[in-house]
């Protein structure tokens, strides 16, 4: 006498090839060097940054023409997608030295999920501190100061030339980013929008 399949089994069955049908279409990959290599916007190229933060991991991608910063998402433990990417861009202040981008995308919960990034050829930097506080008026030279005046505050390590973050902000928060480089005793070297 022959077994039927019970209910439950199919049911499964259907629920995993669902995850793996619409997981395909929707731009998800088993893993997160296939997402990146299936996305649109990167063509060639390698990744020479990373950083992980929770269930999102940044990625940077160098190619012969720009570097491009990747928000790689991970959902359910298991599918991988490329959520957002933004061209990094030199500084007005120091364009041969600086390179920076920042791009935001409001998520269900009305509020912004933020990518940060920059890369610096001054080997003398060793970190950068983003921060919202206004550039034009006053330039604050002290860290303090520039905490005390911004709304958003971050120091990023640099890590072979590279530094960036995910953040999720509040929607007054995320704009006019100030970037500066701070060498090895916290004295800032350059500043730029």
């Amino acid at each position: 006498m022959k077994r039927k399949p019970s209910g439950f089994k199919i049911f499964l069955l259907v629920i995993c090839l669902s995850v793996i049908y619409f997981g395909v279409n929707g731009g998800y990959t088993f893993s997160k060097a296939n997402a990146l290599k299936n996305s649109n916007m990167l063509h060639g190229g390698d990744s020479v940054y990373e950083i992980t933060s929770g269930t999102n991991t940044i990625v940077i991608w160098h190619t012969v023409h720009k570097d491009q910063v990747v928000l790689v998402k991970k959902k359910w433990g298991l599918l991988y997608r490329v959520e957002d990417v933004s061209q990094m861009y030199p500084s007005v202040s120091e364009p041969k030295t600086l390179f920076r981008t920042w791009s935001a995308q409001m998520n269900g919960k009305k509020r912004y999920e933020a990518i940060i990034a920059a890369q610096t050829l001054d080997p003398k930097v060793k970190s950068i501190v983003v921060s919202n506080d206004s550039k034009d008026a006053d330039i604050a030279d002290h860290i303090e100061e520039i905490k005390n005046s911004s709304t958003f505050f971050i120091e990023l390590p640099v890590t072979n030339g590279y530094a960036a973050t995910y953040q999720v902000l509040d929607p007054g928060v995320s704009t006019g980013f100030v970037f500066r480089t701070l060498d090895q005793n916290g004295s800032i070297i350059s500043t730029s929008r």
